[in-house]
């Protein structure tokens, strides 16, 4: 014999998880692409819409990208952004 009143709390639980889940992966979407368009740089999500740009200088160069993370070459040091565009560490190229 199976007892409902033990299923209704579990099945509740499941929802909010799933529900939480997928609240959290839209509102976390990793960068899907960095392109540069003039003397900008902007990252785009997973559902190729537009999370944030940047200004570029002329000399300055996109490098790499994975997960939420992007990093640029500036002069003699790579500077590492997240997908806001907001810096969060820098090194030296060398």
């Amino acid at each position: 014999m199976v007892h409902t009143h033990f299923l209704k709390p579990l099945l509740g639980a499941v929802l909010l998880t799933l529900f939480l889940s997928l609240w959290v992966g839209i509102t976390e979407a990793q960068i899907l692409d960095v392109q540069q368009k003039g003397s900008y740089l902007y990252t785009y999500d997973e559902r190729s819409r537009q999370i944030a740009s940047m200004p570029m200088g002329s000399s300055d160069r996109f490098r790499s990208a994975a997960g939420n993370y992007f990093n640029v070459q500036k002069g003699s040091y790579i500077y590492t952004y997240d997908r806001h565009c907001k810096q969060t560490h820098s090194r030296s190229a060398n």
